[in-house]
């Protein structure tokens, strides 16, 4: 007579990932890795909040650019077939403040903008 003992325990999946950063500015892109536990993973689903793109199903997604200022939530879920597992993390996306140059005439311009300035020879400009 023979015996085989089964593992009948389902098997455990647990969806993690890292961001490149957490905090970025408006218009700026991060890359995703993904660095889920657990045998037999087939499938990954990733939800952006106001990200482009606004989803993807590869495991490790490449650049998403946010352009949304704001908490923006990113979800990944993964699957082995039977079992799902998701978690989410939120990315703060700062809004760039806008410069104003007092000049004649006056000009607004937004941080990250090209601009040339030229000056009449009187003074110095300081950037900062």
């Amino acid at each position: 007579m023979t015996i085989t003992i089964t593992n009948c325990t389902p098997g455990v999946i647990t969806a993690s990932f890292t961001p490149s950063s957490t905090n970025i500015c408006i218009g700026d892109c991060i890359t995703f890795t993904e660095n889920s536990i657990g045998a037999g993973i087939i499938g990954w689903g990733w939800q952006f909040t106001n990200g482009t793109p606004p989803t993807s199903i590869t495991q490790n997604p490449g650049s998403v650019c946010f352009n949304v200022a704001g908490s923006q939530n990113v979800t990944l879920t993964i699957t082995d077939g039977t079992i799902f597992d998701d978690t989410t993390i939120t990315i703060t996306v700062n809004a760039l403040p806008i410069v104003t140059a007092n000049a004649n005439p006056g000009i607004t311009i937004c941080a990250g903008d090209p601009v040339t300035l030229s000056g009449g020879g009187r003074g110095n400009l300081y950037l900062g």
